[in-house]
């Protein structure tokens, strides 16, 4: 009985000890536009040699939070629809807290260039008593029709 008491508490005292020795960092912000307005559901990555090694989103008030086990050189990367990328070089120490404040993000302007629009008219035939149309003039639909045109008259 001795034996499994002792050997409890050095296992116990064993994850006690790795637990003490585990690295717990936290960055944290508001991703903001230049408005002062949250930006919702932006996608915040931490990359360390251009590769994400964490990450996530932010709420819909803007705020992001990213834990795990980090000691090193890092760049956050922030980015969304309609916004310029943005990246923070960031070092972090163990356990460190990082509050980043506000990362604002740069409204992104596309040019888009010009659409055309063309359409044709359907050949179509108006008497006092029905409508006629040519059924040349319509493209297959691909969705399996009969190709009886018996009901098309009045």
């Amino acid at each position: 009985m001795k034996l499994k008491t002792i050997l409890f508490f050095l296992l116990a005292l064993e994850g006690t000890t790795l637990f003490a020795q585990q690295n717990n960092n936290t960055i944290k912000g508001r991703v903001t536009d230049i408005n002062d307005k949250s930006v919702m559901f932006a996608t915040v990555c931490l990359l360390n040699n251009e590769k994400i090694v964490a990450g996530g989103l932010t709420d819909t008030m803007g705020f992001f939070s990213i834990r795990g086990q980090f000691i090193g050189e890092y760049r956050l990367r922030v980015s969304s629809v309609g916004y310029e990328d943005t990246s923070i070089a960031i070092s972090l120490k163990k356990d460190q807290k990082l509050d980043l404040g506000h990362v604002v993000l740069a409204y992104k302007v596309t040019r888009l260039s010009d659409v055309a629009i063309t359409a044709e008219a359907m050949n179509k035939t108006v008497t006092a008593e029905r409508t006629s149309f040519n059924p040349a003039t319509f493209a297959a639909d691909g969705q399996g029709g009969s190709g009886d045109n018996s009901g098309m008259d009045g």
